[in-house]
């Protein structure tokens, strides 16, 4: 994750002209309910289960002497 500043100011236009600071502590919070949210849906958690199905799929056809398609991630 990309480091900011510790506080970042944005300004938001909608009927009233409002500053809102977005510090460390809020955007780790919107994170937290972000991947809460992710992990709750019942569509996210199939669609990740069938990228890990996929996965094995391919891993399956390739031969053993061939590189990977993909770059396993550290």
């Amino acid at each position: 994750m990309k480091r900011l500043p510790d506080e970042v100011t944005a300004t938001v236009t909608t009927c009233h002209s409002e500053t809102l600071v977005l510090d460390e502590a809020f955007l780790q919070h919107v994170d937290r309910v972000m991947l809460k949210r992710k992990q709750t849906d019942p569509f996210q958690r199939e669609a990740a289960w069938r990228a890990a199905e996929e996965e094995v799929r391919v891993k399956r056809l390739q031969p053993r002497r061939e590189a990977p398609v993909r770059r396993e991630l550290r």
